[in-house]
């Protein structure tokens, strides 16, 4: 019997086990990733902040506008989104996973955000304190409107507020109970 043919059958083998458990280990590694992603979005206090920014006009979720309590939801959720985009943008999350889950919560979002973004960085001196979140809401709105055929030639230069302003996602405006409100504040 040869036995350097035996052993190297026997590596190949190891080899390929090893190169296997390797694959199985990344798509687990994945499907925690957007598993975490998933359960993060969808707290029970990041759905009601996402209600409340819902159920206001742009306008209304400026700074200025705002209470504390209001202010923390509405930085709570931007805080949600950043550090998202940051790891999609850092290739630790896969952008196609997050896109197929909660593209057009990004988008909404940016909709109805995007003065509240634009007045903080006025504030601050241009530094724009979500850039990773506006990197993002700019891919997922150039994608659905590719999808649905109406993105511009030149649309990763359009700037992002004249891209949310082409096939608007609708807001449902809810308005939360009185006694809701009451109990928030």
């Amino acid at each position: 019997m040869d036995w350097t043919a035996v052993g190297s059958i026997a590596t190949a083998i190891g080899l390929a086990l090893l190169a296997y458990q390797i694959f199985l280990q990344r798509r687990d590694s994945a499907f925690e990733r957007a598993t975490h992603i998933f359960a993060e979005l969808n707290a029970p206090e990041v759905r009601e902040a996402l209600r409340f920014i819902y159920s206001r006009s742009p306008a209304e979720l400026l700074l200025s506008e705002l209470s504390d309590l209001r202010r923390q939801k509405v930085e709570m959720v931007l805080a949600h989104l950043e550090r998202l985009s940051y790891r999609i943008r850092r290739g630790l999350v896969a952008e196609e996973e997050v896109y197929e889950m909660f593209w057009d919560v990004v988008v909404r979002v940016a909709q109805q955000l995007h003065s509240h973004i634009d007045d903080q960085a006025q504030r601050r001196g241009g530094y724009r304190h979500v850039a990773n979140f506006e990197w993002l809401a700019k891919r997922f709105k150039v994608q659905s409107l590719k999808t649905d055929g109406g993105a511009p030639l030149n649309a990763y230069a359009t700037p992002l507020p004249e891209l949310l302003k082409m096939k608007p996602l609708p807001v449902f405006r809810v308005e939360p109970k009185s006694d809701e409100i009451s109990q928030q504040e």
